[in-house]
This record gives structure tokens, C-alpha cells and sequence, in this order.
């Protein structure tokens, strides 16, 4: 049962203590190298149906999809959803939303 309503950041860093799981950044590599999620993987929206297969064997994990602001995470998670992938959430606010909460951001 996929539930692709929006998660909070709270929420997310429950899913990721709890359940293991995956950070997806679909943001450019660019903006990925100013500051991203500790351990989140970065697929650039543009490139996600060619690089597909490297989610492949996190499929059955929760996967929460990020953004700048949760514009593209959005069109993500619906493509994620199409594919087949069960467990697919959007972090709401997505960086912004992020980095006001105070949490930790690798660069």
C-alpha cells in the first residue's frame, strides 16, 4: 500500500531510524554538493527512468523522495509509483523544510 501523501521531516527521520529507510535527492548534483541528507542518494529527476536499476534492490524499503522544495520529489514519487515501487514517500518542504528543522546536513 503506497502512501505517497506528504511526510513530515519528523515523520521521515522516524521512517529512516525505524525502517532503514532510503534518502532519495532528486535535485541536480549541483545543488546536491551544497548540502544534502546524511547517506541520501542522488538521482537527479532528469535521469531517474535511465538509473532506475540502482534503486532496484531497495525496492521493498520505504524510500522517501526529496527536493528543493518538493516540486520535482512530487513528479518522482508518481513515476516511483508507476514503476512498481510499494513504499514511496515525499518529504514535505523538502530541503528548505529540512535545514529549518535544524537537522544535519552533509556537504
Amino acid at each position: 500500500e503506497s502512501d505517497d501523501s506528504p511526510m513530515s521531516v519528523k515523520a521521515a527521520l522516524q521512517l529512516i531510524n525505524r525502517k532503514n529507510a532510503i534518502v532519495l535527492d532528486v535535485r541536480e548534483e549541483s545543488e546536491f554538493k551544497t548540502g544534502h541528507i546524511l547517506n541520501a542518494k542522488n538521482i537527479p529527476l532528469d535521469s531517474l527512468k535511465e538509473r532506475i536499476g540502482e534503486l532496484e534492490r531497495n525496492r521493498n524499503q520505504p524510500i522517501i523522495v526529496m527536493c528543493r522544495s518538493g516540486a520535482r520529489s512530487s513528479m518522482a514519487c508518481s513515476r516511483l509509483g508507476k514503476l512498481g515501487f510499494p513504499d514511496v514517500h515525499l518529504l514535505l518542504g523538502g530541503m528548505m523544510a529540512w535545514q529549518k528543522s535544524t537537522m544535519p546536513v552533509k556537504k
